[in-house]
């Protein structure tokens, strides 16, 4: 079964969204504030999420990519009725996974949800093989506490970040599931803000752009936790 969450401020669609797409497969769940997707992360409780809103022109963009940086979750964003292309571009360069325009039959949506979350089934399938080139090892320094990218050029770890890359590299490709990471930074996993370590994901990918000009060989694993997705030595 496929969970969806639902982000409108359409009463018909919030009533009828749900009960159309049970008969395809779908657990669709209206989220009726935006805000309560970012009290935990999507993915541990939805496979897509569908963002219908039209009482802000542009609020839909804003909230996918919101989603997009702390979310593998697949995102679909439904446009205005008759959007232009233009519009619909904008959709795709915030983050969406899927841009739709009305009418949206239930059966449509169910396909293309389909094939959405076959889409991250694989990503996380190829998402599991680490890169295992020499040359583009990336190294762990446990002593300086600092993580290097293949060119040379060091991120210097805070403890948080430090005990945060370590969980992860002892699988790299891997998935580390949320409660071992809160394990590991010394949280329990059943009081452990997830925004806490969402923040720590953001911080170390602005600092890989900012310090070595790389990205960070780091996914969110799709309804799970995350993952080191390069080949790593620990010195």
């Amino acid at each position: 079964m496929i969970r969806l969450a639902v982000v409108s401020d359409a009463t018909q669609l919030q009533q009828d969204i749900p009960k159309q797409l049970e008969k395809f497969g779908y657990r669709a769940t209206v989220v009726a504030q935006p805000d309560e997707l970012f009290t935990f992360n999507p993915a541990d409780r939805y496979d897509l999420v569908l963002i219908a809103l039209k009482r802000d022109a542009g609020e839909e963009y804003r909230l996918a990519s919101r989603i997009r940086e702390i979310s593998s979750i697949g995102v679909i964003v439904l446009c205005a009725d008759g959007a232009s292309v233009d519009e619909r571009v904008k959709g795709f360069k915030s983050g969406a996974d899927l841009v739709l325009v009305p009418p949206l039959e239930a059966c449509e949506l169910a396909a293309a949800g389909d094939n959405l979350a076959r889409r991250l089934d694989r990503r996380e399938i190829s998402a599991a093989v680490p890169i295992r080139r020499e040359s583009e090892n990336w190294k762990l320094d446990r002593i300086a506490w600092e993580l290097v990218a293949p060119g040379g050029k060091a991120i210097h770890l805070t403890a948080g970040e430090f005990r945060f890359i370590s969980c992860l590299v002892e699988t790299p490709g891997l998935p580390v599931t949320r409660s071992a990471i809160a394990a590991a930074l010394g949280h329990d996993h059943r009081t452990y803000d997830p925004r806490r370590l969402d923040a720590v994901v953001r911080r170390l990918r602005r600092k890989a752009e900012a310090l070595v000009g790389s990205v960070l060989p780091l996914r969110a694993a799709h309804a799970s936790g995350y993952v080191f997705t390069a080949a790593v030595t620990v010195i």
